[in-house]
């Protein structure tokens, strides 16, 4: 079966030590687990002045690994969506990330109505990071914590983006069912299901087999125990490979 993380990272860190975070790191173990492909988006990015310098660095290293861009944005910042149409025409950025747990927006916020409005008219999807740390490790910087209510807001009043929402939970994801169970706008990665037993078989009887894509967060994350929830999940071999690849292509038009 083909395999494509959705949520991979390149970068430093500054709350502690990462290792496996160059782009040949990733690109060794993913060949490890069988995976091919996948987004990669610049954690240097995150907490830069200027988020494009981060992704002018990541953009070659995503070139040789053959992934796919995802650029980093910080929409509190007046020059947001100049910085995602140089990134489209410059940098083949291919969906945008944006970090409200760390940039302290809701998603309310009018700042992010002319960021949703351009990725809206060029079919951009907007990838959502919910969280990233555990909170209870946070010290120097806090994590803003979100809840179902801020994506009901979010989902409410984007109805027409794409939207991938990253590291979700799966109490968030139960939560979210009624409003995403018809729409072909959402899709989840895996990364925040790690805290339970058989959390992909319930993700896929409550919102379909349609909606879930493996993503790792790697290398914040240990890549392997995240794999694990799709390679030994107990369902049938063609929706384990919408899981593993068929659900992010289709999502991504790759």
């Amino acid at each position: 079966m083909s395999r494509f993380d959705l949520n991979c990272m390149v970068g430093h860190w500054p709350f502690r030590k990462l290792r496996h975070n160059k782009p040949e790191d990733i690109l060794k173990t993913h060949k490890q687990n069988g995976i091919t492909g996948g987004c990669v988006s610049s954690l240097d990015s995150i907490l830069y002045n200027d988020p494009y310098e981060g992704d002018e660095d990541l953009v070659q290293g995503a070139k040789e690994m053959g992934y796919v861009h995802i650029q980093s944005v910080n929409p509190i910042l007046s020059f947001t969506t100049d910085d995602i149409k140089r990134g489209v025409e410059l940098l083949g950025t291919k969906g945008v990330k944006i970090y409200p747990c760390y940039h302290q927006y809701g998603f309310d916020a009018p700042e992010l109505e002319p960021v949703c409005e351009y990725l809206k008219e060029q079919n951009i999807p907007l990838f959502v990071q919910l969280r990233m740390e555990d909170y209870r490790a946070d010290y120097v910087m806090l994590q803003k914590q979100l809840g179902v209510k801020d994506l009901q807001t979010l989902l409410n009043k984007y109805p027409d983006n794409k939207i991938v929402l990253l590291t979700p939970r799966l109490n968030e994801i139960n939560a979210l069912a009624p409003m995403v169970k018809d729409s072909d706008n959402v899709l989840f990665d895996t990364s925040g299901l790690k805290d339970g037993l058989f959390s992909v078989e319930t993700v896929v009887n409550v919102i379909g087999p349609d909606k879930l894509a493996f993503g790792s967060l790697y290398p914040l994350f240990c890549l392997k125990s995240i794999l694990m929830l799709v390679e030994e999940a107990q369902l049938d071999e063609d929706i384990k490979q919408k899981i593993y690849s068929g659900n992010a292509e289709r999502f991504l038009g790759l």
